[in-house]
């Protein structure tokens, strides 16, 4: 008979492969609730909402940024092409660099609290390198709609 740790043991080594530190970072795109969520690291954390849109994760344990929430996002990227419209050259390329956006909200921002997270955003988006493809934030709706809806927001 076995103890319960044996037991986990040995269930965990044969799913090694889902608790590997490498699986980082993980992002869910939610096209249906048009928001992104992307983790960078597997701690256990508490989120802090940072703006309208942004909530970040921190580790409970370290208080080091972990992953962000982000609501709205077809909208919060057409706001930024309106800002920014060099911006839509990278976009019709099809992937892009996502922290760019994080980047871009870091320079438009007057709140030095939130030029700081921002630019943390997108020190950890740069050190994995994540992307996003275009046409899958904006497969739903077009930009006509959303900035149409931007203008209102």
């Amino acid at each position: 008979m076995q103890t319960n740790t044996a037991f986990t043991d040995s269930i965990l080594s044969l799913s090694h492969a889902c608790y590997s530190p490498q699986r980082f970072p993980l992002s869910y795109l939610d096209k249906k609730n048009d928001c992104l969520e992307i983790l960078f690291a597997d701690d256990a954390y508490n989120g802090e909402r940072i703006d309208g849109r942004v909530t970040i994760y921190r580790s409970i344990e370290t208080r080091e940024l972990v992953g962000v929430l982000i609501k709205g996002l077809s909208i919060w990227v057409s706001r930024i092409l309106q800002h920014f419209p060099g911006v839509s050259i990278d976009l019709q390329a099809g992937k892009f660099k996502f922290g760019l956006f994080f980047q871009l909200e870091q320079f438009v921002s007057t709140d030095p609290h939130l030029q700081l997270v921002y630019k943390q955003l997108y020190a950890e988006a740069e050190r994995f390198s994540f992307q996003l493809d275009s046409n899958e934030i904006f497969s739903e709706r077009t930009t006509k709609d959303l900035n149409s809806e931007c203008a209102t927001n």
